[in-house]
């Protein structure tokens, strides 16, 4: 885009000239890839580490709660719903007992790798 100004003897002239530029749709494609790649990796590496976290404290304390899981570590309660789900989703562990009083216990047989 260009300005241009100019004096004029009743005054003065502007004028604004704009140049139509050509993208391609495949420039446009892979940047968007790579924006969503570099997005996607972070954010799977958040949940991925948080999956671990909770598997580790299940591991470790059977039949855990999401009460108690939420004392140990600092994170929001849907958070945490979302890394139980995924946990569950992958069959690694289960829910024993009474909604108020059962707990969560490991299942699978193929640890979570760290």
């Amino acid at each position: 885009m260009q300005f241009m100004f100019r004096s004029t003897p009743q005054g003065f002239f502007s004028e604004l000239e704009y140049k139509v530029q050509k993208i391609s749709v495949e420039n446009i494609t892979t940047f968007n890839e790579e924006l969503n790649d570099g997005v996607n990796d972070g954010v799977n590496d958040g949940v991925n580490d948080g999956v671990k976290i909770i598997y580790k404290l299940i591991q470790s304390s059977p039949g855990i709660n999401t009460t108690q899981i939420l004392k140990e570590i600092e994170v929001s309660k849907r958070t945490l719903e979302r890394w139980i789900r995924e946990l569950r989703k992958r069959n690694i562990i289960e829910f024993k007992g009474a909604p108020k009083t059962g707990g969560y216990y490991i299942v699978s047989k193929n640890p979570i790798k760290n």
